[in-house]
């Protein structure tokens, strides 16, 4: 599992290493890098958007089909597939975006975990002894503030005199250990708007860190309000979707609260940037579409509009 996490990592830091050096801040880097990422993404978002215009144009003529054909299920498939080939309308199209987001949740996990490793593209052991080389800090000093990370979880440090060793013991007993060091050292700016992005809300305390899982929770369900409006679904459909659009807004909740605040800053910008950019390629997509024939009053089905 690691090696998976560290292969999406290295991808990602190509795009976030450089977005740190510019901006200097935690939190504007995992902003900017989710803008990259959506424009990036954005020719699939089209593809799905498209995707999902199509399939609410030929929804008269798919209900009648259901209907038709609702005690033949075979028949029902066969002449559903019909119509979707008949508009070049892939039914699975919609679900590539949503898989792409897995790695990246998994790349990013990963990145903030280890932000030296990977927003410097040096590990802490050779980042540190740099600064000692370099006289930018004695190694005393530095031994001096490891201890203090080390007491975090209780881990003992004591019996190393090595920098290496010391780290070493370190990074399988400090919880979020890179983190730590990035804080002590002050070596990361993890500060956005008096948030502490490094650090995990909990649920038990109340914090100014809930704000995260707040607004990432809150933007799911505004998602899921946003994409039944534009669908105009049925109310069949709507029933279907029901519990899903209960659940994902509510794993989101848990997620954000159990992962550092800089996961829950990227849900939020991600979604709400999702829900921009359906509003306007629905619009789109709507007005494209808007006087073209799908078929349901021709039987015929003059052109495949795509």
């Amino acid at each position: 599992m690691i090696k998976i996490l560290n292969f999406f990592a290295n991808i990602l830091s190509f795009i976030i290493y450089p977005i740190y050096g510019f901006v200097k801040n935690y939190g504007l880097a995992v902003i900017l890098f989710t803008i990259i990422v959506k424009i990036i993404l954005f020719p699939l978002g089209i593809k799905q958007q498209k995707t999902t215009v199509k399939t609410k144009k030929i929804r008269p003529e798919l209900e009648r089909i259901q209907a038709k054909y609702k005690n033949d299920k075979e028949k029902l498939n066969e002449e559903t597939m019909k119509l979707y080939q008949k508009y070049n309308i892939n039914p699975m199209g919609g679900c590539l975006p949503l898989l792409i987001q897995l790695p990246i949740l998994l790349g990013l996990y990963r990145i903030i975990q280890s932000p030296i490793t990977w927003f410097f593209r040096k590990t802490p052991a050779v980042y540190i002894n740099d600064m000692i080389n370099s006289g930018e800090m004695a190694k005393a000093e530095v031994i001096e503030k490891l201890e203090k990370v080390a007491s975090i979880d209780n881990v003992d440090i004591s019996s190393f005199t090595e920098i290496n060793d010391i780290l070493g013991a370190m990074a399988k007993g400090v919880k979020n250990f890179e983190i730590e060091i990035a804080s002590e050292f002050n070596l990361i700016n993890f500060d956005l708007l008096g948030i502490d992005l490094s650090r995990t809300p909990d649920i038990k305390n109340f914090s100014i860190l809930w704000i995260i899982p707040v607004l990432a929770t809150g933007s799911a369900f505004f998602s899921n309000w946003v994409s039944k409006k534009l669908n105009s679904m049925s109310e069949e459909q709507a029933q279907q979707m029901k519990t899903m659009n209960l659940i994902m807004p509510l794993m989101t909740a848990v997620f954000t609260f159990t992962l550092s605040a800089g996961i829950g800053l990227y849900w939020f910008v991600s979604t709400m940037l999702s829900v921009l950019q359906m509003v306007i390629l629905t619009k789109y997509f709507d007005k494209k579409y808007a006087n073209m024939d799908f078929g349901i009053n021709d039987k015929k089905g003059k052109g495949k509009n795509k």
